[in-house]
């Protein structure tokens, strides 16, 4: 495919500028058009609008400031311009500047300075306007997510309707039987030798939906005879062997009015014996289960459904997670090229810091959501080693304690480890920086932070102790669960995306450890762990009980 050419616009009064400019980017496969006034750039800009405007601020009609006012109010705010003047005066390049300039050039201008802006300019409008596709792509992806939230909404509402209609359904049906059940607990029939009813009660009769005369005195055969090759078989088995036969949801097919019907049966065959102890006949408890077996299977089939849907919510949480990598790492990028320009000011610097933070804070959250995408759907590996603990430990502090300086926290360890744990070093660092970040995040500026690690018969033990707030009985249970934090209000004041905890326990229990809390409210919290340690010893053991940090 062959390049687009990039189309930028010089505004100049004079045309031996103009036509300078013009012959130096052409030569550079620009694309280049001419005004000679501010009015003519506008309407220059509205017929055929350019990628880049190279504007000078002295002309008559409309001057420079005038064309850059009616950039910033009108419809083109996003068009990047090179201030081109020989104007050298500081209020005229700040207030260039401030109506929207992106660069000011004074002339004369180096030749290679000005490609060098050109080509820049155009990579930052290229970035942005990547950037405000994915954004306007994500805002899309947005209004249909809240859609088919709505939908989804919808559709769990008809459910619970069709639950309840049918539950209450169940219910009548329930409450009908109890009645029967009243005066004839189960169907009931008593078939002798010759596998001929002698008794059968109403409750059978209705089952089969059959009259007494057509049950007494008949044989089973004779009585369902689309089973006769089936059960004959079985009644002879059990004459002759004695032994009880237990059926559950057994299908029977028998004639009622209009044609064969098959039936949902749960039966008791229980032999009769006669003073020898041979047997004399067969009693049958029978309960039909038609309704039951159905909704059985009608609730498997909505269980399935809702998996479906969990399952295809777990998949667009990980597409939209890698797809806010791209725009997160234009904003870092740039914003980090803007932090390292000696031009800006200190206000400056502190909004790209806050941009940067913030990013940061949304790249964490997107990680958090691909570590547990990849924990659900089974894609999560461990590469275990003999590794260290110190050294693990002393990484986590390394990281941790800039932010508790922040808050004049004390951070302290001990780890009392001869044995190399075996473990994967990565992921304990991730699960260990979790809690003695949570920790940093919920104690108070002055308190104090212990991580203590030490051996308990086969096992490495670490704790993360604090003087925080401490986390109520009732909330316990759930610490570990997805979303879950503590006090809510707090969570909002010290950020966290509530998916640290659970990552941190599938990190522990994929290494085959436990790990628990211990707290009592206004008294701070203990967090605890187990690891496995390696069958071989260290080279050389750790002195005992070595302080870290």
């Amino acid at each position: 495919m062959k390049p687009v050419q990039r189309h930028i616009l010089v505004v100049d009064d004079a045309p031996d500028n103009r036509g300078l400019l013009a012959q130096l980017l052409q030569r550079r496969g620009y694309r280049v058009s001419q005004a000679a006034d501010g009015q003519q750039a506008i309407a220059a800009i509205a017929a055929d609008r350019p990628d880049l405007v190279l504007l000078d601020l002295m002309m008559p009609v409309m001057d420079g400031f005038g064309v850059l006012e009616a950039l910033g109010r009108d419809r083109w705010p996003m068009l990047p311009v090179i201030v081109v003047s020989a104007a050298t005066e500081r209020e005229a390049r700040l207030r260039a500047l401030t109506l929207g300039a992106n660069e000011f050039v004074l002339k004369p201008f180096d030749t290679e300075e000005l490609y060098l802006r050109v080509n820049n300019m155009l990579a930052l409008k290229d970035a942005n306007d990547v950037l405000q596709q994915q954004t306007e792509e994500l805002t899309a992806a947005n209004e249909e997510l809240v859609m088919l939230n709505e939908e989804l909404m919808h559709h769990n509402e008809r459910v619970e309707r069709e639950v309840a209609e049918r539950t209450a359904e169940i219910e009548r049906e329930r409450a009908f039987s109890e009645r029967l059940l009243q005066n004839v607990p189960a169907g009931i029939a008593y078939l002798d030798r010759t596998l001929v009813h002698r008794v059968a009660n109403p409750a059978l009769l209705q089952m089969l939906g059959l009259s007494a005369e057509a049950v007494l005195g008949k044989s089973i055969g004779e009585v369902l005879p689309h089973e006769r090759d089936r059960l004959v078989p079985i009644f002879e088995r059990q004459f002759a062997t004695g032994e009880p036969v237990r059926a559950v949801a057994m299908p029977l097919t028998h004639a009622v009015h209009g044609g064969p019907r098959t039936t949902y049966w749960d039966t008791v065959q229980l032999p009769v014996c006669g003073p020898t102890g041979e047997v004399e006949g067969i009693l049958m408890l029978v309960q039909e289960v038609t309704s039951r077996v159905e909704a059985e299977r009608s609730q498997a089939a909505y269980v399935q459904r809702l998996e479906e849907v969990d399952r295809y919510k777990d998949e667009f949480l990980t597409v939209v997670s890698h797809e806010l990598r791209t725009p997160l790492n234009f904003i870092m990028g740039f914003a980090s090229i803007l932090e390292d320009d000696e031009r800006l000011g200190t206000a400056h610097r502190a909004y790209i810091s806050k941009i940067l933070a913030g990013a940061d804070r949304m790249l964490n959250l997107v990680n958090d959501l691909l570590d547990m995408a990849r924990i659900k759907a089974g894609k999560f590996t461990l590469e275990p080693m003999p590794t260290p603990y110190g050294e693990v430990v002393q990484a986590v502090l390394d990281t941790m304690k800039p932010l508790a300086d922040r808050k004049a926290i004390a951070l302290e360890a001990t780890v009392d480890v001869a044995q190399l744990a075996m473990v994967d070093p990565q992921r304990i660092i991730q699960a260990l920086t979790n809690l003695v970040g949570n920790a940093v995040k919920f104690t108070p500026s002055g308190g104090r932070i212990c991580v203590r690690a030490f051996t308990r018969g086969r096992e490495l033990v670490t704790e993360v102790q604090d003087t925080g707030m401490g986390i109520p009985v009732d909330q316990r249970a759930h610490i570990f669960e997805k979303f879950t934090q503590a006090d809510m209000s707090m969570t909002r004041q010290a950020g966290g995306t509530g998916l640290g905890l659970p990552i941190t326990r599938n990190l522990i229990e994929a290494h085959g450890g436990r790990i628990g809390v211990d707290s009592e409210p206004g008294e701070g919290s203990t967090f605890w762990f187990t690891l496995p340690i390696a069958p071989v010893p260290a080279a050389e053991p750790a002195p005992e009980r070595q302080p870290l940090g």
